[in-house]
């Protein structure tokens, strides 16, 4: 069955939830300005977000006291509730709780090992987390979660995934969503770290990066296993592809080939991804995960592919390290979670209704 659409008043709150996510202290008049719209829509839906305790108001005053009536500017509340992100690895989950101003309040690893623990019991070993969570910091408003492998975010259905041994579809945010009673999002890693790289940055980040996870997993034998992925932000918004399959890069040797070295793994990396910035027009380049035994030889392959490149130098990288270090992946997941429940059939407001916001 096909769902009702969203009409213009849902899609115009969803417009304006945003950008105070984005901009965290903006006026009316700026909300307005920002998105084309009328002032008497603004204020209606401004006075909406205020019923639902969504959104203060704060005073701005920078002049003397006879300045006159100070400016009033607009953020999320704060304790209105937290979001939870979780890095889902083939050793342990990796868990951050952020509050609407994108703030990272606590960080939890949890030992986890699905070769003894299937997913099926994940909910079992999160619930007396998320329990513990919202005894310190109040009610959960959703949980994003991000792992390896190739994951629809529409419909949070991991299809494959080497590292859990996944070769059948497992609908693993709607199991997790029925498990643990909160609403649950599910994205490949790669694609909650760059969205990460975005909360972090905001509101004057780029609105154009590419984001290379480095990543480790463990083979049946133990050896380690090198796994690299992308994440694409394009003109703000995570770009996923025809078929939310963009970013994968197979390190896998074919079943006949031999394996391939690491060394050769990352020349053959770095010249797709000079490729991908010069196609894209895409400068900024954030790395992060487990990219510090890397760093030096991808900096030097990158000056090397620039040096050989006959043809004029459109592309100029900006490659920096993500400061989020080991809290990307998570962090970035609750950040997902967060555009995922105000997206314009505004999940959050049936959460808040169903549920009394904690004082």
């Amino acid at each position: 069955m096909i769902g009702k659409a969203p009409n213009i008043k849902q899609v115009n709150t969803s417009r304006v939830i945003d950008v105070l996510w984005r901009c965290q202290n903006i006026s009316r008049i700026d909300i307005a300005d920002r998105l084309g719209l009328d002032k008497s829509t603004i204020t209606k839906i401004v006075s909406s977000l205020a019923d639902k305790q969504l959104i203060t108001e704060v005073s701005n005053r920078n002049g003397p006291p006879q300045s006159g009536r100070p400016k009033v500017s607009l953020q999320l509340n704060k304790q209105l509730g937290v979001l939870v992100g979780i890095e889902l690895t083939d050793s342990q989950i990796n868990l951050s709780v952020l509050n609407l101003a994108c703030q990272i309040l606590y960080r939890k690893i949890v030992s986890y090992h699905p070769g003894t623990q299937p997913l099926e019991q994940l909910g079992d070993v999160l619930a007396p987390v998320l329990n513990d969570v919202e005894s310190r910091w109040g009610k959960v408003l959703a949980i994003g979660l991000g792992m390896p492998g190739l994951v629809r975010p529409d419909t949070g259905v991991v299809s494959v995934s080497s590292a859990f041994e996944i070769s059948e579809p497992v609908a693993l945010a709607e199991r997790l969503s029925a498990q643990l009673g909160y609403p649950v999002y599910c994205d490949n890693d790669a694609n909650c770290a760059a969205w990460g790289q975005v909360m972090l940055s905001r509101p004057q980040g780029s609105d154009n990066l590419l984001y290379v996870l480095f990543t480790s997993h463990h083979r049946d034998d133990d050896s380690r296993h090198l796994g690299i992925g992308l994440g694409f932000v394009l003109n703000g918004q995570l770009f996923y592809g025809d078929d939310c399959l963009s970013g994968q890069f197979d390190v896998e040797p074919g079943p006949h080939q031999s394996p391939v070295s690491e060394p050769e793994i990352l020349a053959q990396f770095v010249e797709k991804l000079a490729t991908l910035g010069r196609l894209l027009n895409v400068h900024q380049i954030v790395f992060g995960g487990e990219v510090e035994p890397y760093v030096r030889d991808i900096e030097r392959l990158i000056h090397a592919n620039l040096a050989a490149y006959k043809g004029h130098q459109t592309w100029q990288p900006v490659t920096e390290i993500s400061t989020l270090g080991t809290q990307a992946v998570s962090a970035g997941a609750a950040a997902l979670a967060w555009s995922k429940i105000t997206s314009a059939d505004l999940v959050l407001f049936d959460v808040l209704d169903a549920q009394p916001i904690s004082q």
